[in-house]
């Protein structure tokens, strides 16, 4: 019975893109014998950009139309203790620390439990 060809490669093809000739020496330190240095890369894989432009879009039209509905129920998010404001004459300077640590807190959170339930 002969074994059936899978129709995927096992390995990525790679492809040579620079080649180096160099010598070393033989452990007696007399002769030079020649040495081919290969650089190769892998051939890109086919990705799925439209799969991930169409997702990415769908999470930001998500997040709008949430921002919007909850416009007048989150005016504390950017006045939490810890973000720096300084406001003068002719100058603003707005830096919300805590908001943004919050945030990175909160979508770490999300991101954790996506791939937990994910796999």
């Amino acid at each position: 019975m002969r074994k059936q060809r899978r129709k995927g490669r096992a390995f990525p093809k790679l492809r040579v893109f620079w080649t180096l000739r160099a010598y070393s020496k033989t452990s007696s330190g007399s002769e030079k014998r020649p040495i081919r240095l290969i650089f190769a890369a892998m051939e890109p894989t086919p990705f799925a950009w439209h799969k991930l432009l169409i997702g990415a879009g769908a999470v930001l039209l998500a997040a709008g139309l949430l921002a919007w509905v909850l416009q007048g129920k989150l005016n504390w998010l950017g006045r939490l203790p810890g973000d720096i404001r300084i406001e003068r004459e002719n100058f603003r300077f707005y830096f919300p620390l805590t908001t943004m640590i919050l945030l990175s807190l909160l979508l770490n959170a999300v991101i954790w439990v996506v791939r937990r339930f994910w796999n």
